[in-house]
């Protein structure tokens, strides 16, 4: 009797464990599609079920790594009592040096990178040790928004080029994919422009063969890249291609699906297109609902300012974050263009000190700011001189006619 019994016990666990796995397998196939309720709902239904601490830890840090390190995922992101609570709820169940702690505290230094250099630094060495590919791509990935976030550019280019080095050993062309459109993202905010069309050409090659969703991302990287080079025309000629995509790609949780709309109607209102770009930027502005609000996106700035609308332009301005965006290259030197044009000196000295330390993408926008609110003509000169050694040739020549209509004035 005793001996069934313990059959019977153990034939149960195994049964439950038999269904937690398929249920976080189920929850892996939402995860993909982009079905967050679902994800969330098949891994929540597989606690339940009692799982041993292990399994348990795991399951809460891949919740933590998607509600709270991810939120732009979902149409309507977790909480942020559920996230954290995940969150505590993995820390406080894995083991020390296990893949859920790992996961777990890359999860915090993402979603906040600001405060996350120890957590990034944790999740590495534990990553490290393990070495399976995908966890070390977390924890680099941790690394490089870090870094980006203190401003050490050159770090986190060196994390997005390790991030690319053990892709080589996973099957997945997404994840590739991914990467290329991150590691392009980082290059321009340290502005290694010259390098990014190679990672955006491969990330479009690869997105081809995917899903719309990864095409949605390498439309953005490509549009994102002629926006800070102020190729207008090309960044116009994307936009019928960008309609076309988001269009197919409505039904994936994206905020490109926007964003690239935006971007796209400042190339048509540089070009000229003024009616065209209204017309886009109000469907970009209509469906603006994952990563909102729309005043996030750098180029709803650039528009007000290329309209010489100042009233929209200090409006989108208080609601711009300061912080940095992985995915929003221009947000620091929009702020300062901004900044200058209302003419905003205490504002552009504050914001434009961390930038003018080390080379970046802001670093010539923030000499320029200077340049204009102290009426110092040959920091606008050397801004125009820095704009052209990082091949932004375009925002060269801009500034250097800005000096021109100056002494006219003068």
């Amino acid at each position: 009797m005793l001996r069934a019994r313990r059959g019977d016990r153990a034939g149960s666990a195994a049964r439950f464990s038999w269904w937690s796995t398929l249920l976080r397998q189920i929850a892996h196939a939402y995860l993909l599609s982009y079905q967050m309720p679902l994800f969330q709902s098949s891994l929540q239904e597989a606690l339940s079920l009692g799982p041993d601490r292990r399994v348990a830890a795991e399951i809460y840090a891949e919740l933590a790594d998607v509600g709270l390190a991810r939120a732009y995922m979902w149409k309507e992101p977790p909480r942020s009592e559920l996230a954290e609570h995940w969150l505590s709820s993995a820390l406080g169940l894995a083991e020390p040096g296990t893949q859920a702690q790992a996961m777990a505290l890359a999860a915090r230094a993402l979603a906040a990178p600001e405060a996350g250099a120890k957590h990034a630094d944790e999740a590495l060495a534990i990553a490290e040790r393990i070495g399976t590919p995908r966890l070390l791509l977390v924890a680099y990935e941790a690394q490089g928004l870090v870094a980006s976030e203190e401003r050490r550019f050159d770090d986190a280019c060196d994390w997005a080029d390790r991030a690319l080095e053990p892709l080589s050993a996973l099957s997945d062309p997404g994840e590739r994919a991914y990467w290329l459109w991150t590691a392009g993202c980082i290059y321009l905010r340290r502005g290694r422009v010259a390098e990014v069309p190679a990672l955006a050409a491969e990330c479009e090659q690869l997105s081809a063969l995917l899903t719309p969703h990864d095409e949605v991302h390498a439309l953005a990287l490509r549009a994102t890249l002629l926006y800070a080079e102020g190729k207008w025309q090309e960044l116009a000629a994307l936009t019928a291609h960008a309609l076309q995509l988001v269009e197919v790609n409505q039904g994936t949780p994206c905020q490109f699906n926007w964003r690239s709309l935006l971007v796209c109607a400042l190339g048509l209102t540089h070009s000229g297109e003024g009616r065209d770009a209204r017309r886009l930027e109000e469907t970009a502005l209509a469906s603006a609902v994952v990563a909102g609000p729309p005043e996030r996106e750098p180029a709803l700035l650039r528009l007000a300012l290329v309209r010489g609308d100042l009233d929209e332009a200090a409006r989108v301005l208080s609601l711009l974050p300061r912080g940095s965006d992985p995915f929003a290259v221009d947000n620091a030197a929009a702020r300062l263009d901004a900044l200058a044009a209302l003419g905003d000196r205490r504002g552009v000295e504050e914001e434009a000190a961390p930038y003018v330390v080390g080379e970046s993408y802001t670093f010539p926008f923030a000499l320029r700011a200077l340049g204009v609110v102290r009426g110092d003509v040959s920091l606008t000169e050397e801004a125009a001189a820095r704009f052209a050694t990082l091949g932004l040739g375009r925002h060269a020549e801009a500034t250097r006619a800005s000096l021109g209509r100056g002494r006219g004035r003068a």
